[in-house]
């Protein structure tokens, strides 16, 4: 399931985000499209990279927030549960499509590095955080 499942010239999108980042390396938005391509294409390491280079660039956008979960969950945890929590913590409309998406991607059932992250943040006063990722992975 890509999350942008509509890119009809991988390549020639790849060309063109190079040459705007090329142009403003600071484009966190490029980061995030070509990060869409590549996760289009299925070659997750580079979507990932680029992904975390726009959510770095852009701390606060939900969206880019939301396909480093996508992209990370089950592969790098630590990054993918540290992205949700900030995800969260923003306060995303859970009946946003992309919301949507990352909710079904993440009901996957109870893991051993979710079950202690989870109470990580309740240990860390994040109840409200910790509430809504476990009804969103356990119960979704």
């Amino acid at each position: 399931m890509e999350w942008n499942d509509s890119i009809e010239n991988p390549e020639k999108e790849i060309e063109r985000l190079e040459a705007a980042l090329k142009k403003n390396p600071k484009d966190a938005e490029a980061y995030y499209q070509l990060a869409e391509v590549y996760e289009n294409i299925n070659n997750d390491d580079k979507a990932i990279t680029h992904c975390k280079k726009a959510v770095e660039l852009d701390p606060n956008n939900s969206l880019y927030l939301a396909f480093l979960v996508f992209l990370t969950i089950g592969f790098d945890d630590q990054t993918a549960f540290d992205a949700l929590t900030r995800f969260i913590e923003l306060g995303p409309d859970e009946s946003d499509y992309y919301t949507e998406r990352l909710i079904e991607k993440l009901g996957y059932g109870a893991s051993e590095f979710g079950t202690k992250y989870i109470a990580d943040l309740r240990a860390k006063g994040k109840e409200c955080v910790a509430r809504t990722m476990t009804r969103w992975i356990w119960n979704p």
